[in-house]
């Protein structure tokens, strides 16, 4: 199983633009792919868009971690859509 910060570098490298990041609903999915609630069969735009895009209690709590780990400097916001992306100066422990 791949780490989340893996899975992220992976989705960036093969983004068309260099400061271009994942969107948050393809992060959540990520980050899903990366804890083991789905596997690398589950099709982000057949099977998963659906929890990105509507309220639901997994899409919510995926969100909310997303969002901590914004607030916390593991992720930062790249872009001029918001898209994010590891940042690679965060140190786990710097964080109080």
């Amino acid at each position: 199983m791949r780490t989340f910060q893996e899975l992220l570098d992976e989705h960036r490298n093969n983004c068309v633009a260099p400061d271009e990041g994942a969107d948050p609903d393809v992060a959540i999915y990520l980050l899903a792919l990366s804890l083991g609630i789905i596997d690398d069969t589950v099709n982000f735009a057949t099977d998963f868009k659906h929890i990105a895009w509507s309220r639901n209690a997994l899409g919510d709590e995926l969100y909310k971690i997303i969002n901590r780990m914004l607030e916390l400097g593991i992720l930062k916001e790249v872009g001029e859509e918001d898209q994010l992306v590891w940042d690679d100066e965060f140190d786990w422990q710097n964080v109080r």
